[in-house]
């Protein structure tokens, strides 16, 4: 092995080692939060889903109807910091660990460059190289084609918003593409009248 290649080895070796580092933690568990007032109770999964929203009777000495729903959204905004807390204490200790090793390289056939470097080793051996290096520049065309429809469906699932409404139609929530809430509405007439067992 030269000298270039030997580089480029520790390079890779070093990169999966701060992939592996970068991951999110596997023992991640849901996180609770409570609002200021005490009377909004929250759990994020380890997803960063809501799991459960539980409101207190109390809820009506500190908000108004019209502004309980926000209160919840301060709630959630609330366990997902302290979520991402904890991700990032589990983050700076993965930094630290010096037991990580880099994984062994995937064969040469299943990456990328073998598969561009497969073409170009079959137009040496045939007597029409234009032919193979034209096979090669069709493969570089669908591989860009396909990394453009890919990014595109990426793009519009990543603006995309989702709205839910309760069976009784009077409370609606909307959350993001990724699970993440962004807004909750109620109808404050339904609202005014209901114990907060039957809010949450």
């Amino acid at each position: 092995m030269d000298e270039s290649t030997e580089k480029l080895w520790e390079l890779r070796e070093s990169l999966d080692v701060t992939l592996q580092k970068m991951q999110p933690p596997q023992n991640d568990e849901p996180v609770d939060a409570v609002d200021d007032s005490g009377s909004i109770e929250i759990r994020v999964s380890e997803t960063g889903l809501v799991e459960n929203v539980a409101i207190l009777e109390k809820w009506r000495s500190h908000y108004t109807p019209d502004e309980l729903g926000g209160a919840i959204l301060a709630a959630y905004q609330a366990a997902t910091t302290a979520r991402l807390v904890s991700w990032s204490e589990a983050h700076v200790e993965a930094l630290d660990d010096e037991t990580i090793r880099a994984r062994p390289a995937p064969p040469a056939h299943d990456s990328l460059a073998g598969q561009l470097q497969e073409p170009m080793d079959i137009a040496g051996k045939q007597p029409d190289p234009a032919a193979s290096m034209s096979a090669l520049a069709d493969l570089l065309r669908e591989a860009r084609d396909s990394i453009q429809k890919s990014m595109q469906v990426v793009k519009e699932r990543a603006l995309a918003e989702y709205v839910g409404t309760s069976s009784s139609r009077c409370v609606q929530a909307t959350v993001g593409s990724t699970g993440a809430l962004l807004t909750v509405q109620f109808n404050i007439d339904w609202l005014a009248h209901r114990h907060a067992y039957n809010i949450s």
